[in-house]
């Protein structure tokens, strides 16, 4: 949840932010968000094991807030 609120931040007030850097000590987010989202979103939501997505309602929250920010031109990195 962390990451989504502080994504939704973003915008509005904040116009002059160009780019954001998201911190997080969860490997399991960053690779989330960076590497398996896609694959997820094409596999209806599906792991590697064909199994459901944990916490999908989540990662779609995310997915959200992070294409928000990037179709406002800002630059998201994720460390």
């Amino acid at each position: 949840m962390g990451a989504i609120v502080g994504l939704r931040e973003i915008g509005g007030a904040h116009s002059h932010i160009t780019s954001v850097e998201v911190c997080t000590d969860s490997e399991y987010v960053k690779k989330g968000i960076t590497e398996w989202i896609g694959g997820w979103v094409k596999k209806g939501w599906k792991t590697s094991t064909k199994k459901d997505v944990l916490n999908k309602d989540l990662w779609e929250m995310l997915l959200t807030e992070s294409e928000r920010v990037k179709n406002k031109g800002i630059t998201l990195t994720w460390k």
